[in-house]
């Protein structure tokens, strides 16, 4: 966050009944697609920070890019636009890798 310029907020892990409601509705009761249990924020004022932002967690060898959505392209119900990236925490006990895809 700091090297953007942005700031990094702390939200905490979703809540038990929020995980069990969208795991059984959204996704009928396949509980490894809710990826947004444990939550954190970068928060930034423009979108080249948050290009860079986005292009930090590409680079990084401790964080696997899981799924990217856009929601400024929909928002959602109540108005929230965003880009929401989850990551998977590489690791080091495992010897994990990140790869990043190139065409």
């Amino acid at each position: 966050a700091n090297r953007v310029g942005g700031r990094l907020l702390v939200v905490g892990p979703k809540k038990i009944s929020r995980i069990l409601e969208k795991g059984l509705l959204c996704y009928n009761g396949n509980f490894e697609r809710v990826l947004d249990m444990a939550r954190t924020a970068i928060e930034v004022s423009t979108v080249d920070q948050m290009r860079q932002c986005l292009d930090q967690l590409m680079k990084s060898q401790k964080l696997n890019i899981v799924r990217i959505k856009d929601r400024f392209e929909s928002p959602t119900a109540g108005g929230w636009s965003d880009l929401q990236v989850n990551v998977e925490i590489l690791s080091y006990n495992r010897g994990a890798e990140r790869s990043t895809p190139t065409d």
